[in-house]
């Protein structure tokens, strides 16, 4: 359903007062507090943004393949008897 708008002489006086009553408070205001709160705002703004993209930043995490690598590298050299182990990885790595 549409929501329908009158614009009534009531109506209209009541909205220029709003305005004029904000005008009134806006005069008072210190400009430089006023720009303050402008630059909060905006900072404030920026800092929404960034959050909404840090849970999926979070959820990835750096990985060094490299040093991974050699890490596991190193742990099968320390551990020659474990074959079941060195067989999984040897087919994991054939896999890549």
């Amino acid at each position: 359903m549409k929501k329908r708008t009158y614009t009534t002489a009531r109506r209209q006086r009541i909205v220029n007062e709003a305005l004029s009553t904000a005008r009134m408070a806006r005069e008072t205001i210190d400009p430089e507090l006023l720009e303050r709160a402008r630059k909060a705002i905006g900072a404030a703004a920026e800092t929404a943004q960034s959050d909404k993209y840090r849970p999926m930043q979070a959820e990835r995490v750096p990985v060094d393949q490299k040093k991974n690598l050699t890490i596991v590298m190193k742990y099968l050299e320390l551990c020659p008897d474990n074959k079941a182990l060195h067989q999984e990885i040897r087919a994991f790595l054939s896999r890549q």
